[in-house]
């Protein structure tokens, strides 16, 4: 058998020998899945906790575009909290803080 392409309806196969077996491979990659889950639950979780930030530090040139680091630390009084900081100039960055002391180098 001389390898030939076939199509049917959107999907084209190669059909090759090999063996004494006829092998069909689709053209292009097609994949469809469907999955069924059940049994779970959707809960939205909302946490109001505080974030402390001390010991800030910056240090590098102030009109410059780079090399510029600020470092602090940062501390929730539960849980886990992402901060989003807001700079003049519209430098923003988010930082993860927790119950315990996280020192954060930007």
């Amino acid at each position: 058998m001389l390898p030939q392409i076939q199509k049917n309806n959107d999907t084209s196969l190669f059909a090759t020998q090999q063996g004494g077996e006829v092998l069909a491979k689709p053209s292009e990659p097609v994949t469809q899945l469907k999955l069924t889950i059940a049994g779970l639950h959707l809960t939205t979780t909302a946490d109001i906790n505080t974030v402390k930030i001390h010991e800030v530090s910056l240090r590098g040139c102030y009109s410059c575009e780079a090399d510029a680091q600020l470092t602090l630390n940062c501390q929730t009084d539960f849980g886990t909290a992402v901060a989003h900081v807001s700079c003049p100039f519209d430098i923003r960055f988010a930082i993860t803080c927790n119950t315990t002391w996280v020192k954060h180098s930007v």
